[in-house]
């Protein structure tokens, strides 16, 4: 009886390795990725996703099968169809695995599009700032704390004092974020800490949370058994994620009261995103999700998002005095740059969409579902049911769209058509801006916080530059930590900075 139940087994799955194979099998891959997903999986454990997805997409084409269901594009223009309003195509069980609360959706996780929709219609004003006008102020407070923090570290000839830049940034992001969720921060950049631990258990769990998403009916099986829930409860509250759990629950409560109880109206009223999120009509334990939402995704994008700004132009002297040099002939008015002002630093935006086309901060998947009728992608006939995710690297190192020095850090490129330049020149400058735009998705599946995320990258740059010089202890070992899953991890980005003398 044993011998025939190991038989079915086998044949079961010889007959799904054939089946798999033989759907996709005229979209080329690497060897073995049609009938097994080991391949995929062991890039994931590798830390390398990302740069194996973009090898792929160099060597297969603009559509590449990585998996026996999965594939990628390296397509901006597919990409872009995809996540258009009135396009067919919808969220994957990819995103099964981005709740953070076993069982319960946010607007990253949710799949049912109506739903999907909804929210985000309830959760726009709060984001985009038309309900929170403080939300450039607060952002402020925190670049204010984030300066005296990196004086503290100031180096002289007398004295060397080290400092992990890439921790002070994920210090930075966080405060910012917490304040802007729950109304009060963290206070890591006060007490230069990781005060919930953040930033060490997602170095931890990142990696597994990526092969979640690949494996997203495994995640389900551990949701359903209550595995998940009993996992972070064992973990006890000094774990990080725990403690944001905490923490937003804390928050809601001081706004809603004990549950139970009656809110008070000016409570509701108060001009901040929770405030927000209330009067467009969310419920306690939606804005619980949405606020854990916005510390654990938000904070740790943008903070990718800066490094990859910061890594390639700390090591271009020219283009770091160029924009120096911008920064010092601007007129910049109060104790912290506005974001109106950094937005008109041509130099300062070419070098943000450099740095993010040469790393972009998330650049793995986010897997959409092939309609049901089927598509046709690339040249190639694609059967409804199929994932399709992105090489972010692939897409931003085009040779054809961003020239052959596409893998050099090269600001200029972004203002080809600043003086004068040809017609043709100024057309490819417009298509490399749409390109650019898809950093924070596109259509129905724009990243909210976008707008945040920008004034936090433009202050930032801008702050750092203008009142410090800022190299690298050792040019050669940049991080102690780098590898990618869904986003970039990085740790141990050593600098040395020094005070800078202003006329």
């Amino acid at each position: 009886m044993l011998f025939f139940i190991i038989f079915a087994c086998v044949l079961g799955y010889i007959s799904w390795c054939y089946y798999s194979w033989q759907r996709l099998a005229h979209i080329p891959g690497p060897s073995f990725c049609g009938f097994t997903q080991f391949r995929q999986l062991y890039w994931i454990a590798q830390g390398q996703p990302a740069a194996h997805y973009a090898k792929a997409c160099a060597r297969y084409g603009k559509l590449v099968r990585v998996a026996p269901n999965q594939l990628i594009t390296g397509d901006a223009e597919q990409w872009r169809k995809m996540g258009a309003i009135r396009s067919p195509y919808t969220r994957s069980n990819f995103f099964i695995a981005a709740r953070f609360r076993a069982g319960e959706d946010s607007v990253l996780s949710m799949r049912d599009e109506k739903a999907h929709n909804e929210l985000r219609t309830k959760l726009s004003p709060g984001y985009s700032g038309k309900e929170v006008p403080g939300v450039e102020t607060i952002i402020d407070k925190s670049i204010a704390e984030f300066v005296d923090l990196i004086r503290k570290y100031n180096s002289t000839s007398e004295a060397f004092r080290p400092m992990d830049l890439s921790e002070k940034i994920n210090f930075f992001t966080l405060d910012v974020i917490s304040d802007l969720a729950f109304g009060q921060t963290f206070g890591n950049l006060k007490d230069d800490r990781d005060n919930p631990g953040i930033i060490r258990d997602t170095q931890k769990s990142v990696t597994l949370l990526a092969l979640f998403h690949e494996l997203p009916y495994i995640y389900l099986f551990l949701e359903k058994t209550g595995v998940l829930r009993w996992l972070q409860t064992s973990l006890g509250d000094d774990f990080g994620f725990n403690r944001v759990f905490k923490t937003a629950d804390d928050a809601v409560e001081r706004r809603f009261g004990k549950a139970g109880e009656v809110m008070s109206k000016s409570l509701e009223d108060k001009n901040d995103m929770m405030g927000s999120f209330i009067r467009h009509g969310l419920s306690r334990r939606q804005i619980e999700n949405e606020t854990v939402l916005q510390v654990l995704a938000g904070s740790d994008t943008t903070a990718g998002a800066i490094r990859s700004i910061l890594v390639p132009l700390m090591s271009n002297a020219q283009a770091q005095r160029k924009l120096v040099e911008e920064i010092d002939k601007a007129n910049i008015k109060g104790s912290v740059v506005t974001d109106a002002e950094a937005r008109d630093m041509p130099y300062l935006q070419a070098c943000i969409k450099e740095g993010m086309r040469w790393q972009p901060p998330a650049p793995t998947l986010l897997s959409r579902l092939v309609p049901p009728e089927g598509d046709t992608v690339n040249g190639f006939l694609v059967p409804g049911g199929t994932k399709i995710g992105w090489s972010g690297h692939a897409i931003h190192h085009d040779e054809d769209l961003f020239g052959p020095d596409v893998d050099i850090f090269r600001p200029e490129r972004w203002i080809l058509c600043e003086d004068g330049g040809d017609c043709e020149s100024s057309t490819r400058l417009t298509q490399m801006n749409r390109v650019s735009e898809l950093q924070f998705s596109y259509g129905r599946f724009r990243c909210l916080g976008e707008i945040v995320a920008k004034i936090e990258i433009n202050k930032i740059l801008v702050e750092l530059f203008r009142r410090f010089e800022v190299n690298f202890c050792n040019p050669l070992k940049v991080f102690e930590m780098s590898f990618s899953a869904d986003v970039f991890v990085q740790a141990g980005m050593w600098v040395r900075v020094t005070e800078r003398r202003r006329s």
